[in-house]
């Protein structure tokens, strides 16, 4: 058990690091308590991670909890490093190269975690698993999605909109600390830097606790990890 709140890749790792000591399962789901699963979505994940040796790990579509007909992700999603965003893919067959796997599901090997280890518990919520997908493509194996089964999700329920903020304007900056250098880094600091000043201005008036949000994220990307 782990009684303190040590944030979404902290929480994982306690039953990650079980399953890789004791080594009770040849394969592992990592999957949000505020999803429901088709009946069918272990089958799914299996076989598309048995298609290729080369695989790491494998997601699975999302469709909205409350709208149900709505693809919220088809599991996975691109990193654009220029701004540093990471974007979700909301179109079936649009993209078969993925630069992350949604982390509310992900499918693995037992020997997959083994070599690339555990989840960076430096982002506490957000961008987590964007890095650790990110690892995994580096050790060069492909990120997967299985159209076959789905899940239904609650996005985001239990998060408040300003703790959003603060992760992610912090978050993108330690991903992008990690995974890019030269010049690339340097220009997206130069663009987050130009970004959070002009919407703290816009919206000091209005929204100053946005704003405050705002450059502490940017503050402590910049200084921290």
């Amino acid at each position: 058990m782990n009684d303190e709140n040590s944030g979404f890749a902290g929480g994982n790792n306690v039953a990650l690091n079980y399953i890789s000591e004791k080594k009770i399962s040849d394969y592992i789901v990592l999957l949000n308590n505020d999803t429901i699963v088709s009946n069918d979505f272990i089958n799914g994940l299996l076989d598309k991670f048995n298609e290729s040796d080369d695989t790491g790990f494998v997601g699975i579509n999302h469709y909205y909890y409350d709208n149900r007909n709505t693809l919220q992700t088809v599991g996975g999603g691109k990193v654009d490093l220029v701004h540093g965003e990471a974007m979700a893919i909301t179109s079936k067959g649009t993209v078969h190269d993925f630069d992350f796997i949604t982390g509310s599901c992900i499918f693995m090997s037992l020997n997959i975690l083994l070599y690339v280890g555990l989840m960076s518990e430096d982002f506490f919520m957000y961008w987590e698993d964007v890095d650790w997908s990110t690892i995994v493509r580096e050790h060069g194996y492909k990120l997967r999605v299985s159209d076959y089964g789905y899940i239904f999700h609650k996005e985001g329920a239990s998060i408040k909109s300003i703790s959003r903020i603060y992760y992610h304007t912090r978050n993108r900056i330690f991903y992008m600390k990690r995974h890019t250098t030269g010049l690339k880094y340097y220009k997206f600091i130069i663009y987050i830097i130009l970004y959070v000043l002009k919407e703290s201005v816009t919206n000091i008036t209005k929204n100053s606790n946005y704003s405050k949000t705002l450059l502490k994220g940017l503050k402590d990307g910049l200084l921290k990890n």
